[in-house]
Formats: C-alpha cells, structure tokens, sequence
C-alpha cells in the first residue's frame, strides 16, 4: 500500500515515545494496547506488515494521534488540529504541578522575546528598540544579553 513506508516510520516513533516514557515496556505490553501479538508488531515495525483498517483506528485512538499523521500526512488536518510535537507538548504542559506550570510559561515568554529580538537583529535591527523594551518587560528587567547568555539560562 502506498501509505505502507510512512506508517512504518509513524509506529517506530510511537514505540520510541513508549518506550521513553515506560523503559520497561515491553514489545509485547506494546501490542497487547492494540489488541495484537508481539509478531503483528514486530512486522509494523520492520515495515513486513501492516494492521488492517481496524487496527490503524485503534492504534490512532490509543496513541491520541490523527489518523492522517499517522498514515503520513505532515500537516494538521485544519488549524485547530496539533501537530504531533505541538501534541506532546501539551501532554507534558498538563502532567506538572500547577506552579511548574507556571515557570514553564514564563520561561516560554523568554524564549518567544529571545526569538523575536534576534530575528529583528538579523533584519539589521529593525524595530530594536522596541523589542529591547519588550524583553526588559517580559523578563523582569533582565537584559536581552542575560536571556541569551550561560549565566542567565536557569534550568
């Protein structure tokens, strides 16, 4: 089938993301989310074999991705739908305490202003000035310089 090398890529990911949030998962713990045998998996995962329509169904309502992505489709299926990274950010967003929650949207704040500055900068500085008052509001009075450098990364 033509989706066959994209789904093959698409289950490997999601095995690998199991795998990193469970090291002692097994291949066989694996399959059995999906209803099917460590050898079913095994051959999704070689690219051998392919689950019939039910099965990419399943696979997609456990694995909580759309099942355009996980045939191969890159892109959200309209702009109200996450991408797969934009997904995974949220699950981790949602597992921390509500005050790490809060330090992991300051810090996004940073990095946003960090983005903008230095985005202006290879513009030939346009605008610098009001990005420079942007970050010195975003961040507290830290500098730009302080957002950017060794010593101002807190983690």
């Amino acid at each position: 089938m033509i989706w066959k090398n994209k789904f093959h890529e698409r289950i490997n990911e999601l095995w690998k993301r199991a795998k990193d949030e469970n090291h002692k998962m097994t291949q066989t713990e694996y399959a059995a989310r999906f209803g099917v045998t460590r050898n079913a998996l095994l051959g999704w995962l070689r690219g051998t074999g392919q689950p019939d329509t039910e099965g990419i169904v399943r696979i997609a309502t456990k694995e909580n991705v759309s099942l355009a992505w996980l045939l191969g489709d890159e892109r959200p299926a309209d702009k109200g739908e996450l991408v797969q990274d934009e997904q995974q950010l949220l699950q981790l967003f949602r597992s921390l305490s509500a005050e790490h929650r809060e330090d992991l949207l300051m810090l996004a704040k940073r990095f946003q202003v960090h983005d903008a500055a230095h985005s202006f900068q290879a513009d030939g500085g346009y605008a610098e000035g009001k990005v420079r008052h942007l970050c010195l509001s975003e961040s507290g009075g830290q500098t730009d310089e302080a957002l950017s450098g060794s010593q101002g990364r807190r983690f």
